[in-house]
């Protein structure tokens, strides 16, 4: 059976983290918003965009987590159940 390199799996979920960490940080951009003439409706149609299809990925991304998660369960169960 082929070994499997763990670390590349905990590297890639912890650079995963980092970015999420970043993208969380949305408040600064809310006082920018609310100053006054911020935007053309053109722009603040281009902007509410991004922010819808940054929604639809977020959901995305924590259904695949999910997936990632009960998989890894799974087969550590599998695993138990064969063993016995």
């Amino acid at each position: 059976m082929p070994r499997h390199d763990i670390a590349v799996l905990v590297r890639k979920t912890e650079e995963i983290q980092k970015l999420l960490n970043e993208a969380q940080e949305l408040e600064e951009l809310i006082p920018i918003w609310r100053g006054p003439g911020w935007t053309t409706p053109a722009e603040f149609t281009l902007v509410e965009g991004l922010l819808d299809s940054m929604v639809g990925l977020s959901g995305q991304l924590v259904k695949m987590k999910r997936v990632v998660l009960e998989g890894s369960l799974a087969v550590g169960v599998e695993r138990e159940v064969a063993a016995d």
